[in-house]
């Protein structure tokens, strides 16, 4: 196998249709499938991993999802989780009012790879990046900014001394 990391997420799915449309646009009420609906305001997701947002359980949208990719990304560079407490609620007040360390000197964490994660989980939704496509353009201002290390074992550039 190759030396690759996976990372996948299913979110969290929300069902639109509640049946099936016969020809004549009616619903066939025999092809209705069980559903269970999100009450407004229901806390639904990973305590650590979930954006402000969805912590006050408001609409989540993209910039949701860049709020957890960055927690997982700082999880990934410091081998801990970003917002973490001794209980569920301690969590979910860590992600509303927490900051997670910076990665210092000693880290061998690049600067910028520091600021991009730090953008990610901002706590306004306004204040992260506005797509996906903004946060590879800003991994990949840093690779190509950072300066390469070599070696066998080296994770690459925007990573050091590790």
């Amino acid at each position: 196998m190759g030396g690759g990391v996976k990372v996948l997420d299913f979110g969290l799915a929300r069902f639109e249709d509640a049946g099936v449309r016969t020809a004549g646009g009616a619903i066939d009420e025999s092809a209705r499938t069980l559903t269970r609906y999100t009450t407004p305001g229901t806390l639904m997701g990973s305590p650590g991993y979930m954006s402000p947002e969805q912590v006050r359980g408001q609409v989540a949208d993209a910039r949701s999802d860049l709020f957890a990719f960055g927690a997982v990304l700082y999880e990934m560079l410091s081998g801990r989780r970003a917002f973490q407490g001794s209980s569920i609620p301690d969590t979910l007040s860590a992600v509303l009012q927490g900051e997670p360390p910076h990665f210092v000197g000693s880290s061998g964490i690049d600067p910028a790879l520091d600021r991009i994660v730090r953008k990610c989980l901002k706590k306004e939704r306004d204040e992260r990046y506005a797509s996906a496509h903004e946060v590879i353009q800003a991994l990949q201002s840093a690779l190509a900014a950072a300066p390469a290390t070599g070696g066998a074992g080296d994770r690459g550039p925007a990573v050091r001394g590790h």
